[in-house]
């Protein structure tokens, strides 16, 4: 297999025009970088052909961009405001479920166009609210909170509806349910942890950390959970965002290992 770090490069250099472009358009980067992703895809000049190594960061960077998504969750403002974002986010999706599964219908299609029509998108969503500085924000965590459900839902039906179409005798729905399990067993180890060594895991993640242990720590977890998912034939991503949850519902107002990461 001939390994050719040109693609690579390009991405790179047309990353760093974004940003410039991006400040002058006034418009999210990631807009921009959607744009030049086009220009240089398949549908216009074809620069990007199948390559191993922009393959593997590909999903590398979008199980990060999960992982950070699950980690920008301020359970602190859910908390103090209620869960009433998380049931709108319910609601919307449920309803544009509902007339997407009609739609597609009447098109002669089934249940995947739906979904593919209801899901929403956090690696758009996630750079944006950072990139406009209200991640935290009320208005921000309203708009991330509705985002996630659909997504974290789209996923899990998506799943779901994958093995409801397996043969018999390949993984059942209960191995995949599993992930979840071993989510609320972290959670409650965590949990006991942190309440018999407070002082010693939140050194972990101060500023002056001079071996970064919780960025090894929080990218283990996070590939562990990556790792379980795929044992079990769910999407690397659902692992990931778990993953992200998990430390954000832990450790409370992680802006520092944010930042770190």
């Amino acid at each position: 297999m001939d390994l050719t770090l040109q693609p690579l490069a390009l991405i790179t250099i047309l990353a760093l025009l974004a940003h410039f472009l991006s400040s002058r358009m006034n418009a999210p980067i990631i807009v921009v970088e959607i744009i030049f992703g086009i220009i240089i895809g398949r549908n216009l000049l074809n620069l990007i052909s199948d390559d191993f190594v922009i393959d593997f960061l590909a999903l590398l960077g979008f199980i990060f961009l999960m992982f950070l998504s699950g980690l920008e969750i301020d359970f602190n403002q859910i908390e103090s405001r209620g869960w009433g974002n998380i049931f709108k986010g319910l609601i919307s999706f449920s309803l544009i479920l509902a007339l997407s599964y009609l739609g597609a219908l009447a098109m002669g299609y089934g249940f995947i166009l739906a979904l593919i029509f209801s899901t929403t998108s956090l690696g758009v969503v996630v750079p944006t609210l950072r990139d406009l500085g209200i991640s935290r924000s009320g208005e921000g965590q309203s708009i991330l909170l509705t985002a996630m459900v659909a997504d974290f839902l789209t996923i899990l039906l998506l799943t779901f509806y994958s093995v409801s179409l397996r043969k018999s005798g390949e993984l059942p729905i209960f191995v995949v349910s599993t992930l979840f399990i071993a989510y609320a067993a972290a959670y409650l180890i965590g949990k006991k942890a942190l309440w018999h060594f407070p002082e010693f895991l939140s050194s972990w993640f101060k500023p002056d950390q001079p071996t970064e242990v919780g960025v090894r720590a929080a990218i283990a977890i996070m590939l562990g959970f990556v790792a379980y998912s795929e044992v079990v034939g769910v999407e690397e991503i659902l692992g990931a965002f778990l993953a992200g949850v998990l430390l954000s519902m832990l450790f409370r107002g992680g802006s520092i290992l944010e930042e770190k990461l």
